[in-house]
C-alpha cells in the first residue's frame, strides 16, 4: 500500500512539475529564432568585407534582417499547449507543422530544422516534416 501511495505521489509531483514549467509560445519562437539567428552568425563570419562602407553595409544588412527575421518568426511560429507539454508549430503553405516540443522548460527542435534552415530539406521532406 504505501509503495503505490509513494509512486501515485511522484507521478503526482511529476505532473505539477511539468505543468509549472511548461514553455511559453514566446520560448518556442525564441528557439526557433536562436536557430536562425544563428545561421546569420554563420553567414556572417564567412562574408568580411574589406572596406568601411561594406563593413557598413553589411551592419545595416544584419540588422534589417534581424528585423525581418524577428517579425516573420512571431508571425509564422506557434505552440499548441498541452498542459503538461507544448508543441512548437510552423505556418506553411499546406497548413501547420510540428517543429519541436516544449517540456519542463526547455524547447527541443526537429532536426529538420537545421536542415530547412540550410537548405538541405527537400519539398518531400518538408511534407513529412
Amino acid at each position: 500500500m504505501k509503495k503505490s501511495s509513494f509512486i501515485l505521489g511522484m507521478a503526482a509531483l511529476l505532473l505539477i512539475l511539468a505543468a509549472a514549467t511548461n514553455p511559453s509560445s514566446e520560448k518556442h519562437r525564441d528557439a526557433v529564432k536562436s536557430k536562425v539567428e544563428k545561421k546569420f552568425k554563420d553567414v556572417d563570419k564567412e562574408n568580411k568585407p574589406e572596406s568601411a562602407l561594406g563593413r557598413m553595409g553589411k551592419s545595416l544588412g544584419l540588422m534589417f534582417g534581424k528585423a525581418f527575421m524577428n517579425e516573420i518568426t512571431d508571425k509564422l511560429v506557434d505552440c499548441d499547449n498541452y498542459i503538461f507539454f507544448s508543441l512548437t508549430k510552423v505556418k506553411t503553405d499546406n497548413g501547420e507543422r510540428v517543429i519541436g516540443m516544449g517540456i519542463f522548460g526547455h524547447v527541443f527542435l526537429s532536426e529538420k530544422v537545421d536542415q530547412a534552415i540550410n537548405g538541405e530539406l527537400s519539398e518531400d521532406d518538408w511534407e513529412s516534416l
